[in-house]
């Protein structure tokens, strides 16, 4: 084996590293010229050769973020001088340094030759301290301080830093103590480019949200009633009972149910139309060529999803005070005809789109798939009654008979006139991200989300992403749902019922029971959900004042399980959302909690894998005693579960534009937490 010199950090103290077998052996050879060595446990050998294998996928996964050019000198540990102020340069120094000795002896001496006198170790212990001591114990005028010795105590340490600072001209003074210093300590200038070098811009202020728009069902009424946020607020019911032939297709579907109770789960076969779901949040009157003035073939080349989620977002931007403006467009001769209605030219390239939806494209998959059946039925019938004309020719009765069945079935493929359709694809891609951007001109970034019930919080996760590492200025986040009407109703409806998930009861009393020891499942719902997030920066420049501003964002993956909730993991989740504003901005979450709204998720699935638990579970681990100041939102039991639309994000944004929270439905007489 070998070994060779991972860390030079001092004239006096130097770290190896090596095969182990090797390391094993040096102490042995050291002692007799008279060194002192002793076996540091660490897990990998860095800093030589041996881990130099990731050194390149390092740098592939560096590249990817966004490396700018130092603010500030810093040193580089593999040369012990200034990194570079190019992107490709800093990267190969960062690739380079898993594997590299780190040269802490040269970066000292680096800093103090650019005209560095004042060094702090900001950090536990002083192990670095006393390596800078060592290393520029020939040297004068320095001042080294340690913010967090151990035997004196974090706070009595830092305090003595902070004098040690002050003494070595360090912080803020009046105009005339400033110039009897002895030393006036100032950083070296480095040049730094106005834009990064990728083109993006770095965000200076915060990401707020400036418009929302909303899709509520009720039968009726319109999904876009301009009242739609005062509705949900003041909590007007939009749950109503489903058609009998909306309940008898799912009785067709011959559905083995899982049914969970406290002595556990059985499956259940479902044979009666009051074993079926009763409930739902179904969609009213929407016509998006109407209402919104999309072309009618732009709106055939789309799903119901996406179609819902249009004109969410059209609501939105209308809410954030973003106009669509007449674009023209260059004839082969030079002049201009009118295009369409479209983003301004100045925000197209810095505005992008995230779609989200839970069930995209499959309505007009199974609308496909019925009528080419029904075709294909339609012929195979025809085909055995012209077999049965052929083999019975000398019976004149029964020939009549099917000549005429003949007649009828003909005409209902005549009238079917099925041929597969064209725009197939177009209608059951999840593109309503592209399909948004391309009719409102939007050249920023888009992409699709699809986190379940959670689909709209993570894309406004991964808006908020965008827009700090500068991909873009501004994100509309668009998304829409409706499995309660058409085909879908008898597909995912049956499905979510085989599952258990859904409730079967009949009275909205006993089957809306938010945090009810006897809730019993989840009614479902239908919706359409959009809302306008922009760097602070892009808002001030068009004039207009946010509505929210988002301080903490956290996507995570509990890896548990397909539909019950790891508790445990929510919990830590939410305490690393909580920690991340509280270090942004300064705020206390003792302080937070008596102002705060959580906006439930709570579907009414039994508590067995529940929501209720988790999210009363991880407000009590994050807020302490607090907790019980948090006012506690849910608007399901009004609009039902609207799958993968975030009807209560638009909710929370404003409920705090009004100040008003919406209530709690049932949570009265026989309440039963």
């Amino acid at each position: 084996g070998y070994v060779v010199l991972a860390n030079i950090n001092s004239p006096q103290q130097s770290v190896i590293g090596g095969a182990t077998s090797a390391v094993d052996a040096a102490p042995a050879a050291f002692q007799p010229a008279g060194f002192q060595a002793v076996k540091i446990p660490v897990s990998h050998a860095f800093h030589t050769q041996i881990v130099a294998p990731a050194s390149q996928p390092l740098r592939k996964v560096i590249a990817r973020m966004n490396v700018q050019s130092p603010h500030i000198p810093v040193i580089a540990n593999v040369t012990g001088g200034l990194y570079p102020t190019e992107k490709e340069d800093i990267l190969d120094i960062l690739a380079k340094q898993v594997a590299s000795p780190v040269q802490f002896i040269r970066g000292i001496e680096t800093l103090y030759n650019q005209g560095a006198r004042v060094f702090a170790e900001v950090g536990p212990k002083r192990v670095l301290n006393a390596l800078a001591t060592d290393i520029l114990k020939e040297t004068g005028g320095v001042t080294i301080v340690a913010t967090n010795h151990p035997r004196k105590g974090a706070r009595t340490s830092f305090n003595e830093a902070l004098c040690g600072l002050y003494a070595a001209g360090v912080g803020p003074r009046a105009e005339g103590e400033r110039n009897v210093l002895p030393l006036e300590i100032s950083a070296v200038e480095v040049a730094v480019p106005a834009v990064v070098s990728d083109g993006r811009l770095p965000v200076t202020g915060s990401v707020v949200i400036t418009g929302a728009g909303l899709g509520l069902p009720g039968s009726g009424k319109h999904v876009f009633e301009d009242d739609n946020v005062a509705r949900i607020l003041r909590g007007d019911q939009m749950i109503e009972p489903l058609s009998t032939e909306k309940r008898e297709g799912m009785l067709d579907k011959r559905v083995t149910r899982l049914v969970k109770s406290e002595a556990g789960a059985q499956m259940v076969t479902i044979d009666s139309l009051d074993q079926t779901v009763k409930l739902a949040g179904q969609s009213g009157e929407f016509d998006l060529a109407a209402e919104f003035g999309v072309p009618l073939e732009r709106v055939e080349a789309t799903d119901i999803s996406t179609q819902l989620a249009i004109a969410a977002g059209v609501e939105a931007l209308r809410d954030a005070g973003i106009p669509l403006v007449l674009r023209y467009k260059r004839t082969s001769t030079g002049s201009y005809l009118p295009d369409r209605w479209m983003l301004p030219e100045a925000l197209a390239d810095e505005t992008g789109v995230i779609f989200g939806s839970a069930f995209p494209g499959m309505e007009r998959l199974a609308e496909e798939s019925a009528r080419f059946s029904e075709h294909q039925s339609l012929n195979n019938q025809l085909a055995e009654l012209r077999t049965l004309q052929a083999k019975f020719a000398a019976q004149v009765e029964l020939q009549q008979a099917l000549a005429q069945r003949v007649q009828e079935l003909e005409a209902l493929l005549a009238k079917l006139d099925y041929h597969f359709d064209r725009r197939f694809i177009f209608r059951i891609l999840a593109m309503g991200h592209s399909q948004f951007a391309e009719y409102i001109g939007a050249r920023g970034p888009n992409t699709y989300v699809n986190a379940a019930c959670a689909t709209t919080t993570h894309a406004v996760n991964i808006a908020e992403d965008w827009i700090r590492t500068g991909r873009c200025r501004r994100v509309v986040v668009i998304s829409g749902d409706d499995v309660t009407d058409g085909n879908l109703v008898n597909w995912v409806g049956t499905g979510l019922l085989a599952t258990g998930a859904t409730t079967t009861e009949e009275n909205l009393r006993l089957a809306a029971l938010p945090f009810d020891r006897r809730r019993n499942g989840f009614i479902m719902g239908m919706g359409a959900a959009a809302l306008v997030i922009e760097s602070e920066d892009a808002a001030r420049e068009r004039g207009v004042r946010a509505i929210a501003e988002i301080l903490s964002t956290q996507i995570a993956n509990s890896a548990y399980h397909g539909t019950r909730l790891n508790v445990q993991h929510i919990s830590e989740v939410m305490d690393r959302l909580v920690t991340v504003a509280e270090q942004r901005f300064g705020l206390r979450r003792e302080t937070m909690a008596g102002k705060t709204m959580f906006m439930s998720h709570e579907t009414y699935t039994p508590a067995r894998g529940g929501s209720a638990a988790a999210e009363i579970h991880a407000l009590r681990s994050i807020f302490g005693q607090q907790a019980n100041q948090v006012i506690i939102s849910n608007t399901k039991g009004f609009t039902g579960h609207a799958m993968g639309v975030g009807i209560e994000d638009v909710v929370a944004v404003k409920a705090l534009e009004t100040g008003i929270v919406p209530p709690i439905a049932n949570i009265g007489d026989g309440f039963d937490p």
